[in-house]
């Protein structure tokens, strides 16, 4: 069974400010508390041909520990000469690690390059190689000009922050999915494909769910007023939706709600007009709502009921025509 890289929520990034950020949330920091017990389990479980176990601790390692946290501001070298760090990267970024000994898949690298070139202007395409420039520079000549080459040489730097804290910790070939603030959002493990590989099955197994994925931002909060009773309805709400050809920042999601929520409302009509908002901006494949929320003309007056909520969701598309996209969607919020 082949492991799909992240989907493309790389492209949507949580709403944080870098200068903010507080030590015990880097990279680094996270996965240097608790790297000690995940390769203690991990070795013994692949010793013990767990391989079903193993996979479960990286995936319990990156989605409980690393997904969340801030890259740190890594300096590398640029194999077209100079140096470069993280930083650099204004764009979302899908980054890969490397050795010049991983030898892809035949349509490994040509499928890498017609995503990139499909889209670039909305992702940086990083591949990070651990190697000296020589063999870099021979390793990586297929690439296209959409993906940037860099590159750390372990030689030189054999104490260097980047290798202790990449390379060793997660391995590699390893995909780094990245938002625009540096944010984490997913870690997988790259498939090594057999070299003879076509373009499709490579595509398949490497790419496809840069192209096939459920965008999702979940537990936002907001504060609305009851058109009725004039009072607040204060809740959260998580939105998704499958995009077509657009795709838009994270943040903008919980702008659209916002500007909904600051309106005398009923939580039934804002739900649907977010999901209608959404259709009509991103013609996305489809869109999903789901708002649970405290009615204060119920908890502060008429039946005085506290710590009761509502509950809405609304679907359209691809969600509204296929139960399993809901089903996934509803256990992505859980």
């Amino acid at each position: 069974m082949s492991r799909k890289l992240l989907y493309i929520i790389l492209l949507i990034s949580f709403s944080a400010l870098s200068q903010n950020i507080e030590p015990r949330n880097l990279f680094s920091r996270v996965i240097g508390e608790n790297i000690k017990s995940y390769t203690t389990n991990s070795k013994q479980a692949y010793q013990n041909n767990n391989i079903e176990r193993a996979d479960f601790l990286f995936d319990s390692l990156i989605h409980n520990v690393v997904n969340g946290s801030y890259m740190d501001n890594f300096k590398v070298r640029k194999l077209s000469g100079g140096r470069t760090e993280l930083n650099d990267f204004k764009k979302p970024i899908f980054l890969m690690t490397y050795a010049t000994w991983c030898t892809p898949g035949a349509g490994e690298i040509p499928a890498l390059n017609d995503i990139a070139k499909k889209y670039h202007k909305e992702i940086d395409f990083v591949i990070l190689f651990w190697n000296s420039k020589d063999k870099v520079k021979k390793a990586s000549s297929e690439y296209s000009r959409y993906v940037s080459i860099i590159y750390a040489d372990e030689k030189e730097n054999n104490h260097n922050h980047l290798v202790q804290t990449l390379k060793h910790s997660l391995g590699f070939p390893t995909s780094l999915f990245i938002d625009k603030d540096k944010i984490i959002v997913d870690v997988r493990r790259n498939i090594l494909n057999h070299y003879n590989e076509d373009y499709n099955i490579s595509f398949e197994l490497n790419y496809n769910s840069f192209l096939d994925g459920v965008l999702l931002l979940k537990n936002i909060n907001f504060e609305s007023h009851c058109e009725h009773h004039m009072v607040p309805i204060i809740g959260r709400a998580s939105i998704g939706y499958y995009p077509d050809k657009r795709v838009v920042g994270i943040s903008k999601l919980a702008r659209v709600l916002d500007a909904f929520a600051k309106r005398l409302q009923t939580q039934e009509t804002m739900t649907a007009q977010i999901v209608d908002c959404i259709d009509k901006a991103l013609k996305p494949k489809g869109t999903a709502i789901f708002i649970d929320a405290e009615h204060h003309c119920m908890s502060t007056r008429g039946v005085s009921k506290n710590d009761v909520t509502m509950t809405t969701n609304q679907f359209s598309g691809c969600f509204l025509e296929n139960e399993n996209l809901q089903d996934k969607f509803l256990n992505m919020i859980k």
